[in-house]
């Protein structure tokens, strides 16, 4: 195929989704991170997220536009290729002489060979072996991959699949107690006996899998919490908790749904494309994905899902059902159609541009109905006809042209728009050309580093494997695979130290698969060097939602230098998700030198506990939307937080109170890094208790607000001293503000609902370095591991500084000393406001008040302020004042060595 100098084409056969298998063979498909199209001489090309070697082309590495995939011995192209399917982290084919071909991720045995675990990856295509392990699988003609597990389809209409069965996704009847099967086994029939037949169309979600029957009518079977089988309720569904098939139920809950023509399954929802070229879903909403025009639970409902089947409706102002459409696909929580006119029409999570809205930067989560996508090739503003194809990855889509040419949207940060950049594209783009002899470099290499924090050394000691007092997991019955469920024999351990009064735990080398665990009383969970405690994406195996948890505990640490990963990709971006640590009402604290990285709500989050340390942690967790802040205090006292690197898509070390007795008190932060997408050092917004003797010392911020200082549910806060703090690709230097949200929940019965106080504020040796910049970009430039995750649209713009109390309400006693800030301008006189809005009960944040009429610093309602040795420095235009101060009296304000270096207009 001549390639060099154009655009990438290909003969488009079908259309091919996410984890879906059509009634034709798939010709194009978008995985997790990665696509892949099958060219017109039957061989594959692939690109984007190449890690786990699910790009076939020999290597474990990413590649921003298309690459070969290679023979099973490395030289050549894969030939013959009729169908491709894209899971997770892993790709099948099947070749025309119905052989099924895998590669990628083999944690769970997805691909097939007879093998699995974490070394068993292959970046090559290994053919998928027969059931018992026995020759190869044949007579395939359609395959579907899902995040950990495949399913294929053979001319005789039984089904087989393969890896993992943790939700009984296999459809054999078992689950969670036999994990995985590395080869085909069979699908059980309605009754759970014998086997299933009559299908002619498959598809694979996370946890689930769908069958489209020759009769038009859908089973499934699998993962149920979010309603994603169609049985009209949510949870165990159908016989063995799902084990097996059971019929998708009509809109009414009652009958079945028919005249199903195609089926897609994303990540926690299904789509249903009937023949009257209507599209109905069910399953989770909580993005709007189901198209219905709204967010909110609709019938049977937990967390925003939906348990039955109904119909989509379009248009931007909605009232009109959904109609004309010719194929769906579904991604992680968005959902494509595409129309009889080749026009496609998207709902869901918005966050990298994947809708294909063209709407500049990226302001809005979702769109709860079904939209036309506004440019779906970059410079048309209008819809695109001719559109033969459109697959849906996690967080991209990728649509065929009537001509073979494919254009991709949305996340971009793993090269998996094919466009030769990593630049997320709101609008859609047109695949590269492939380059013969195009060799990908690394996923991310070091830009530069940060800072460091000054090295704190270890206060923990190696324990002895064989020492007394030491309990190995992996004596109590743990195996450290990463597959075997781990964590009814590691609670069984800490368990029995605890019985004994105490000891230390020892978790040694190897992955740990496990749920919550409760840590105890004089316990000391060691995590030795390359141990891994890995969150199970089954939601049935924490109790509460963190992985670690205590209560009510005294002397009780978690050590060491292995990490705990919560495996936060399997939670969605609102309703059901987990913390890695949660501590409540526990004394005498050490968590010191692990790492904790992919939660899915907030990563470590400390509840009404005094004499807590945290020192040398590294944590990681920027998948976007969980509202995954880093280091969060509520109510706790004695604290020191030191030597930490936190990177969060949220806020990094927050200290918050939501009842009048969650006093914060005696805390300090010293010789921390942390890039932040939202702040760097905060104080609330949560601030109902009484917040003193706060220290954050020796502070490096890259990205965000750097220093946010909030009081606004009543309490007194006061005693607040920050010094040493650099800050680059800062948004907002700092926000200081007391307001009057005062949030009702906050307040017991008979609790007056007042504004608070905040004095004693004290800001010294700041240096701040302001700009407009992707936050994927800040990121990459230091080497952040997984920042190809991050936001890369979204771009906030800076925002002036403030210090602002409430008429009447004023801030006292305020120093700001040795203090540096470097902002871009941009503001002429036309946009210079004139009145600043009160917002008592708005949000506390920066930006709060839109922009300011200074560029520096605004100050209001405000006693007893000095501003000593200020550096303010602009460095393009901007019209207004750089300091400016409202409501202060002419005493109230002390301003010694001023310097302000300013662009000329």
């Amino acid at each position: 195929m001549e390639t060099t100098g154009r655009v990438l084409t290909a003969v488009v056969l079908a259309i091919a989704l996410l984890n879906t298998a059509g009634a034709a063979a798939n010709r194009i498909a978008a995985g997790s991170r990665h696509s892949v199209v099958l060219d017109e001489d039957g061989g594959l090309l692939a690109w984007g997220d190449g890690r786990m070697g699910q790009l076939g082309n020999g290597q474990f590495a990413n590649a921003d536009r298309p690459v070969a995939v290679a023979g099973p011995d490395g030289e050549g192209r894969l030939a013959g290729v009729v169908a491709v399917s894209a899971g997770m982290y892993h790709t099948l084919a099947i070749c025309e002489d119905g052989s099924v071909w895998a590669w990628g991720n083999n944690t769970f045995g997805q691909l097939g060979n007879g093998s699995w675990g974490h070394l068993e990856h292959s970046a090559l295509p290994v053919q998928v072996v027969g059931p018992g392990g026995e020759g190869h699988l044949k007579d395939v003609v359609a395959i579907s991959a899902g995040w950990d597990h495949s399913v294929a389809l053979l001319n005789d209409g039984t089904v087989w699949a393969w890896g993992s069965r943790c939700h009984g996704q296999l459809g054999d009847g078992l689950r969670d107690s036999n994990r995985l099967s590395p080869h085909p086994v069979h699908v059980l029939g309605l009754d759970g006996r014998g086997m299933l037949s009559g299908v002619k169309a498959l598809a694979c979600g996370a946890h689930h899998t769908v069958a489209l029957r020759e009769d038009g009518t859908l089973l499934a079977w699998g993962g149920n919490h979010d309603g994603q089988l169609g049985s009209g309720r949510l949870g165990a569904a159908g016989p063995q908790h799902g084990t097996w098939p059971a019929p998708v139920v009509g809109p009414d809950g009652n009958g079945a749904l028919d005249s199903v023509s195609a089926v897609a399954a994303g990540y926690y929802h299904t789509v249903a494309l009937r023949q009257d070229g209507s599209v109905w879903t069910w399953g989770y909403n909580g993005t709007g994905q189901l198209g219905h025009g709204t967010r909110e639970s609709v019938g049977d409902s937990r967390d925003l899902c939906l348990a039955t089947p109904a119909q989509m409706i379009g248009g931007r102002q909605g009232g009109k059902h959904l109609a004309g459409i010719v194929a769906v696909a579904a991604g992680y929580e968005n959902t494509y159609a595409l129309d009889s006119e080749g026009r496609v029409w998207a709902c869901g999570w918005n966050v990298y541009g994947g809708l294909g809205m063209g709407t500049g930067p990226i302001r809005a989560y979702s769109r709860a109905r079904m939209q036309p996508v506004s440019k779906l090739v970059e410079g048309d503003f209008e819809p695109i006809a001719g559109r033969t194809g459109i697959a849906a990855g996690a967080y991209h889509a990728l649509a065929a042209g009537a001509e073979g040419e494919f254009s991709a949207w949305g996340h971009n940060g793993f090269g998996q728009l094919g466009d030769g950049t990593r630049q997320d594209r709101e609008a859609a783009v047109r695949v590269a050309a492939i380059a013969p002899d195009f060799v990908p470099g690394p996923a991310t290499g070091p830009r530069g580093q940060a800072p460091p924090s000054p090295a704190v050394k270890p206060h923990f000691s190696e324990p002895d494997p064989e020492g007394e007092g030491v309990f190995n997991v992996r004596k109590g019955g743990a195996i450290g695979d990463g597959v075997q469920l781990d964590q009814y024999a590691i609670q069984a351990v800490i368990d029995a130290a605890h019985e004994v009064g105490g000891g230390i735990v020892l978790v040694p080398k190897g992955v740990y698969r496990t749920g919550t665990l409760h840590l105890k009383c004089g316990v000391r969970l060691h995590l030795a060097e390359s141990a891994i405690l890995l969150g199970s994406t089954n939601r049935d195996h924490y109790e509460p939602r963190a992985m670690i948890v205590a209560e009510d505990a005294e002397g009780i640490a978690i050590t060491g230098i292995g990490t705990i990963d919560g495996s936060g990709q399997f939670c969605p971006n609102r309703g059901w998700r987990h913390n890695i640590i949660r501590m409540n009402n526990c004394t005498g604290v050490t968590v010191e030198g692990i790492a904790t990285n992919n939660a899915g709500s907030w990563t470590q989050h400390y509840i009404r506990c005094k004499n807590l340390t945290l020192r040398n942690i590294r944590l990681n967790s920027i998948r976007p939307g969980r509202n995954n802040d880093g280091l969060d205090f509520t109510g706790c006292e004695d604290v020191l937080i030191e030597g930490c690197t936190v990177v969060s898509d949220d806020d990094c070390i927050v200290i918050k109170s939501t009842r009048a007795e969650h006093v914060n008190r005696n805390i300090r932060a010293v010789n921390n890094v942390v890039y932040a997408f939202a702040s760097g050092f905060k104080l609330g917004t949560e601030t109902r208790g009484v917040f003193e003797n706060i220290v954050c010392d020796n502070l490096h911020v890259y990205g965000g607000t750097t220093l946010g200082l909030y009081s606004v549910d009543g309490p007194a806060m006061r005693g607040v001293r920050v010094s040493n703090v650099y800050a680059e690709s800062s948004r907002c230097a700092f926000g200081v503000r007391l307001g009057a949200r005062l949030r009702e929940s906050y307040f017991g019965e008979g609790e007056q609902r007042v504004p608070g106080s905040m004095e004693n504020v004290e800001l010294r040796d700041l240096d701040i370095r302001m700009a407009d910049r992707p936050w994927r970009e800040v990121l990459l430039e230091h080497g952040i591991e997984n920042a190809e995750m991050a936001h890369q649209l979204r771009v906030r713009p800076v925002v002036t500084s403030f210090i602002s109390g409430l008429p009447g309400h004023p801030i006292r006693n305020v120093l700001l000393e040795n203090v540096r800030i470097v902002r871009p301008g941009g503001y002429d006189e036309e946009q210079v406001l004139d009145e600043v809005s009160e917002r008592p009960t708005a949000y506390p944040a920066a930006g709060m008040f839109g922009e300011l009429p200074a560029w520096g610093i605004y100050l209001r309602h405000a006693q007893n302020v000095s501003l000593r040795k200020l550096r303010l420095e602009l460095s393009s235009p901007d019209a207004r004042p750089p300091l400016l101060s409202e409501n202060l009296a002419e005493d109230d304000l002390v301003i010694e060595n001023l310097s302000v270096q300013e662009v000329p207009q």
